[in-house]
């Protein structure tokens, strides 16, 4: 799991990513800085295996991601419009 872009202030949401087409690319580069104009400031993180992410201890899951803003978070699968 990597962290793509942190948010600048206070945290509005997480988002996680997954996928390897050049779309999260263009959500990091403008959708980020559009959301942040609309006063929304996002923390973005790219997982390339969700499979091996859920493979991890409880514990280091919530260390990696922190994982109770996650559940206010969204994502994007590479699968879904």
């Amino acid at each position: 799991m990597y962290l793509l872009k942190a948010a600048e202030g206070k945290r509005d949401g997480t988002l996680v990513l997954q996928g390897s087409e050049s779309g999260l690319q263009l959500i990091v580069e403008e959708t980020c800085p559009f959301l942040k104009q609309k006063g929304i400031d996002l923390n973005v993180y790219y997982v390339a295996s969700a499979e091996l992410f859920d493979l991890l201890p409880e514990a280091e899951q919530e260390a990696d991601l922190s994982c109770a803003p996650c559940r206010r978070g969204a994502g994007h699968d590479g699968a879904s419009p």
